[in-house]
Order: structure tokens, then C-alpha cells, then sequence
């Protein structure tokens, strides 16, 4: 049977009274954030998308989650405002197109994580329960609920990663991350590549 805890509304969650989101509304959000990413012409239709995003947030119990949200987006379109004005002073400068890139990337990127990040903390009792009813293969299903439980798996790495590269001096401090974004990238990106290449070995 369905692994569902607490009285269910549709696809939320109402255990003690408290507005919990159900796996399957999660991954239809995810679905849709993705589509909407993807699709997105203009900022302001990827403005209005990651708004609506932020309701889901809201209706499925997440209101917590919101406020860093908001930060990561507006953050992110600072990055793009920056480079904007630096491309305008000087086209040739690859720092600020780097800049620009992180964050267009980054603001469409984040619609999908954030649902991804919500779903990584569902059990996996009720994702595989949600899973199996929208008819979804059980090999389909077990392959994405290890996907989903990977991220914060990948998440974790990181933070160790950037703890290890801080005793030896590398990405102090924003200014000296940006100054030297190639370089502190590939110090981050290529061991994180390699330890989750080890993890999903053991996997």
C-alpha cells in the first residue's frame, strides 16, 4: 500500500493540522519548474515563473524556505546586472561574461532545485509510494529516488570540499573568489567530480 502518513487533502499532507506537501504534488512542481526554466523568453516570464514557484512553496508548507530563496534569485540577477554594466565598459572582459553567465544560469537553474531540494527530504517510503502511483515503473522509481537522495550526498561533498580549500588559502572571501574564478572553480569542481564519481561507484 501507499506510504502516506497523516490525513490526506488531495495532494497535501495535513498531519497535526499542519500543511505537509504530498511527493506527487513535489514532482509535478518539479515538472512544471522545469518546463518553465526551460521555456522562459524573457526575464520577466522567468520572474513571474520563479514567483509562482515560491507559491507552490508556500501552499505545499515550505514558507521557511522562501526568504533564501528570494536571496539566491536576487543575488543571482545582481550577477547578471553586474556584468551587464562591465560588458558595457569593456566587451572583452571575461570576467564579467563569466559573471553574466552564473547568473542566467543560475536563476533558471534554480526553479527545478529548489522542488529537487524539497523532494530530497521526503522519505523514501512515501517518494517510492508517489512514484508508483503515477504509474511509473518500480526500476524508473528506485532510479529516481536515488537520484533525488544524491543531492544532498553532492551538497555535502561540497561543503567539505570548500572547508579543505580554505585551509590552503584558496576562495577566501568573495572579492578573491571572483578575482580568481577560474582557478577556484577548478579547485572546487574537479575533486567534487571525483569524489561523486567514487560515491556513485559505491552506490
Amino acid at each position: 500500500g501507499e506510504v502516506f502518513s497523516g490525513e490526506r487533502r488531495g495532494f497535501v499532507d495535513m498531519t497535526d493540522g499542519r500543511r505537509r506537501s504530498d511527493a506527487r504534488m513535489l514532482l509535478a512542481c518539479l515538472v512544471a519548474s522545469i518546463v518553465a526554466a526551460v521555456f522562459a523568453a524573457t526575464e520577466a516570464a522567468l520572474a513571474v515563473a520563479f514567483a509562482g514557484a515560491m507559491v507552490a512553496h508556500v501552499w505545499c508548507g515550505r514558507a521557511g524556505k522562501v526568504p533564501g530563496y528570494v536571496a539566491g534569485y536576487l543575488v543571482l540577477a545582481a550577477l547578471s546586472w553586474a556584468s551587464v554594466q562591465m560588458i558595457a565598459a569593456n566587451p572583452a572582459d571575461t570576467l564579467a561574461m563569466g559573471l553574466g553567465s552564473i547568473g542566467i544560469v543560475g536563476r533558471r537553474a534554480l526553479l527545478p532545485l529548489t522542488f529537487a531540494a524539497a523532494l530530497a527530504e521526503v522519505p523514501t517510503g512515501s517518494l517510492l509510494a508517489a512514484l508508483r502511483a503515477c504509474r511509473l515503473p518500480k526500476s524508473a522509481g528506485i532510479a529516481l529516488a536515488v537520484a533525488l537522495r544524491f543531492a544532498p550526498t553532492l551538497s555535502g561533498e561540497y561543503v567539505r570540499i570548500r572547508q579543505s580549500q580554505k585551509f590552503r588559502g584558496v576562495g577566501l572571501g568573495i572579492v578573491r573568489t571572483l578575482a580568481h574564478l577560474p582557478s577556484t572553480a577548478e579547485c572546487i569542481l574537479v575533486p567534487l567530480v571525483i569524489r561523486t564519481m567514487r560515491v556513485s561507484d559505491e552506490l
